[in-house]
């Protein structure tokens, strides 16, 4: 018979009818045992008359009903109630989650200032501007900036011109190139537009993907392509290094209390210019709704390489790469309305230091 009703004495204590079931192995004993005394079962010495329990067998332990087991062992004392309870995620409000994931802070809607409130987070992400305002003590002035600002609408067009060798009007293909990029390009979307017949502005919903990583190269003039050769070979290089790293895996993690360093992203005659074509999606403003009139506009601005913020007024999440991605149009979801793009920073590996 398997099942045995047997009587445990511990210290002082006495545990009548405890049920043993020799086809289960000692320790789930033990762990009854646990559950009446407090004691762990690697505390625990079990005696019977013809030697000592183990874990894992019975032996040559020979059991009857009503025999009497000796336990010997000490339950360790009871972990006391933290000072402070544990709070979990799911149960945090938005303040609370942004302060524990040290996460910037919101700004207020004061009364339709979201337009305004996510474009000053997007405007955040640009690390000289900050830098500049930290330092600016003077006068607003008119003048001064060191190249003027550039607005690209589009760079093909269709234009109907008098063609001298068939001696009549004909259509032409107008194509136009850059002769310079600047440091940080935003692009804006056409996503309103006026119906004359409802008069009412209306929402261009169309799916307009975008991307993360954006290379304007084929759009530059052949002087300013040349001029960006020796910096996208540098980055030619630098990928080549990191992959030759990652195929003999001896890629090591950044040391984050190390400082990386780049090298610059402008022209050395040309300051807040790019000299590289590439750029890096850094943040975007969204718009959610039908109508320029009404509706609610949202900031979207990139933490690290895979991880971006959303700023909904005075509520802060995090948010993956992938949800940037889902923001290019298509439904009722917020839509990219002005997106905004960074130098791609080129690393100077520790050898080159």
């Amino acid at each position: 018979m398997p099942v045995f009703t047997v009587n445990v004495k511990w210290g002082k204590e006495k545990f009548d009818a405890v049920e043993l079931n020799t086809e289960e192995p000692p320790m789930v004993f033990k762990a009854q045992l646990f559950a009446l005394t407090g004691v762990q079962p690697d505390r625990q010495k079990v005696m019977v008359k013809g030697g000592t329990l183990k874990d894992d067998e019975w032996g040559n332990i020979k059991l009857k009903n009503g025999m009497t087991l000796l336990m010997m062992g000490s339950a360790e004392a009871l972990p006391e109630e933290p000072a402070v309870r544990p709070m979990f995620v799911e149960d945090m409000t938005e303040e609370q989650l942004a302060s524990a994931m040290e996460l910037p802070c919101g700004l207020t809607n004061l009364g339709n200032t979201c337009y305004m409130n996510a474009t000053v987070q997007c405007l955040r992400s640009v690390p000289e501007l900050k830098t500049a305002l930290k330092r600016y003590s003077g006068a607003l002035r008119s003048s001064g900036a060191n190249a003027p600002a550039q607005y690209i609408t589009r760079l093909q067009e269709e234009i109907t011109k008098m063609s001298p060798t068939l001696d009549r009007n004909a259509l032409y293909i107008k194509s136009s190139k850059l002769s310079r990029l600047p440091a940080y390009l935003t692009v804006q979307m056409v996503r309103f537009f006026y119906k004359e017949k409802e008069s009412v502005n209306a929402k261009v919903l169309k799916d307009v993907k975008f991307p993360l990583m954006l290379d304007v190269y084929e759009l530059l003039t052949p002087e300013l392509q040349e001029k960006m050769l020796p910096i996208r070979s540098k980055f030619k290089e630098m990928e080549d290094k990191k992959l030759e790293k990652q195929q003999q895996k001896v890629l090591k993690k950044p040391d984050a209390s190390k400082e990386v360093k780049h090298e610059p992203f402008s022209f050395p005659d040309d300051l807040g210019s790019n000299n590289s074509g590439y750029y890096d999606l850094q943040a975007v403003l969204t718009h959610q709704g039908r109508s320029s009139s009404s509706g609610h506009y949202v900031g979207w601005v990139k933490r690290k390489e895979d991880e971006w913020v959303k700023f909904d007024d005075d509520k802060v999440s995090v948010v993956s790469p992938e949800d940037i991605l889902r923001l290019s149009g298509g439904g009722d979801w917020h839509i990219a309305y002005v997106l905004l793009y960074g130098p791609r920073r080129l690393e100077i590996l520790e050898e080159e230091q």
